[in-house]
């Protein structure tokens, strides 16, 4: 129900209508109660009730104006009920937790898209494939060790061979150099194709 807060301007009105002798009884016993002073509030349908009865009362004397809703209302304050919100529908409330759910869904699914299948579906018992790579990084460590060795002996032996004495800090630096070389470039073709 649409109220709004009485004004001086208002009362004065009513107070006027009471004590007018055109004014039915009916009419005055109803807008008595808004003369109240603990009264704050009337109806916008009462307002509309004065003039009617003012437009009535004026009829007879056409020199008097009638007023408009407007000038009846100047100086009042609209009274705005507080505003609740209405139940919501339970299907309502089910169908938007199932699409937030798919939603959330869907935005996990396209953050996790370019993760290995393989990560995501890795079954328990999978000890014959960690062995298998196990031994394949075994053996590349172990060719490792043995390519280096093997540069290092070539180095060191061929040293010794072209030399008329023996010498062996000499020896010792060339195969060092040799197995350093052959240490840098296999770590490159180990990092590169095994990692």
């Amino acid at each position: 129900m649409k109220e709004v807060y009485i004004s001086k301007n208002i009362v004065k009105i009513i107070e006027d209508l009471i004590d007018s002798s055109c004014t039915s009884e009916e009419f005055k016993a109803k807008m008595k109660l808004y003369t109240d002073p603990n009264q704050k509030t009337i109806s916008f349908d009462s307002v509309v009730e004065i003039r009617d009865e003012i437009k009535r009362i004026h009829k007879q004397d056409e020199n008097k104006q009638v007023p408009y809703l407007h000038e009846l209302l100047e100086g009042c304050e609209i009274k705005i009920p507080k505003f609740e919100l209405p139940p919501r529908n339970p299907e309502l409330e089910a169908r938007i937790q199932r699409l937030k759910a798919e939603q959330a869904n869907r935005e996990y699914k396209e953050m996790t898209k370019n993760v290995s299948h393989h990560i995501l579906e890795k079954k328990e018992n999978t000890f014959g494939q960690d062995a298998k790579n196990m031994n394949s990084q075994l053996i590349a460590v172990f060719n490792f060790l043995l390519t280096i060795g093997g540069a290092f002996a070539f180095g060191y032996k061929a040293t010794e061979y072209s030399m008329v004495l023996p010498n062996v800090p000499i020896q010792l630096c060339v195969g060092m150099v040799f197995g350093t070389v052959v240490f840098f470039a296999d770590l490159y073709f180990l990092v590169k194709y095994n990692l």
